[in-house]
């Protein structure tokens, strides 16, 4: 049985793209100082807004895309170890590159740690952030979505969704009541 392309994940994928490449490339910017106009100013507060609210959408929808796809192939023990092998050979070869790159530019080496495991460090030079820890984010979403597609029990499966949603909706509630600062990658 051969299975056709889905031209709605195509477009969805796209979205993303473009969404990571405004996040990265802030194509639009205002310079704003004391003598700018005040419209000026509100329609770049405006664009800003616009700008993170619709860049934050982009790994989670290649998350939500990537994890549909997983499912759709009614995954076993084998089919999810060929996924995170091929996750992990992905995610080994940027970040040994990105290290490479990191290196030659700064000609430091980063101390090794967690933040280098999970995909957080090193920032890259000239540009910002590690840009890879979502291939690390997606191999364990992928093993807890595997675990979770295994449990048997209806009942478990829904008090363990139930207790998820009201977690994080309580998590998230509380830190933009308390005005916390969530790093993009804990998203």
């Amino acid at each position: 049985m051969k299975i056709e392309r889905d031209n709605r994940l195509d477009a969805l994928k796209a979205i993303s793209i473009i969404f990571v490449l405004i996040w990265h490339l802030r194509p639009i910017s205002f310079f704003v100082n004391n003598d700018t106009h005040v419209m000026i100013v509100v329609i770049a507060w405006i664009v800003r807004d616009l700008e993170l609210q619709l860049s934050l959408l982009a790994v989670p929808l290649f998350f939500l895309v990537s994890l549909y796809l997983f499912f759709t192939k009614k995954p076993d023990n084998k089919y999810l170890k060929i996924r995170l092998i091929k996750l992990f050979k992905l995610f080994s070869f940027w970040s040994i590159f990105h290290n490479i790159f990191v290196f030659a530019v700064t000609r430091e080496v980063a101390d090794f740690s967690w933040d280098i495991i999970t995909g957080l460090k090193p920032s890259l030079p000239f540009a910002g952030d590690y840009v890879f820890y979502f291939l690390f984010n997606l191999m364990v979403l992928t093993i807890i979505s595997f675990l979770f597609f295994k449990i048997n029990s209806k009942k478990f499966t829904q008090l363990l969704s139930s207790v998820t949603i009201i977690f994080s909706l309580l998590y998230f509630e509380v830190v933009g009541i308390a005005n916390y600062s969530i790093p993009y990658h804990w998203l």
